[in-house]
């Protein structure tokens, strides 16, 4: 699955528990190792979503 199909799904979700977007970046930045540019390039190019 795509990241940038889940990610969405996520962002909505922790805003519905009002908890912020950047909230959920430093999660999935401590997850998969990447700084939030990284982060935005692995959206941009539409990268698996792999653990």
């Amino acid at each position: 699955m795509k990241i940038s199909m889940i990610y969405p799904l996520l962002s909505a979700k922790v805003e519905k528990k009002n908890r912020t977007k950047q909230g959920l970046d430093e999660i999935i930045c401590w997850l998969i190792g990447y700084d939030r540019k990284g982060l935005q390039e692995q959206l941009d190019k539409e990268a698996c979503y792999l653990f």
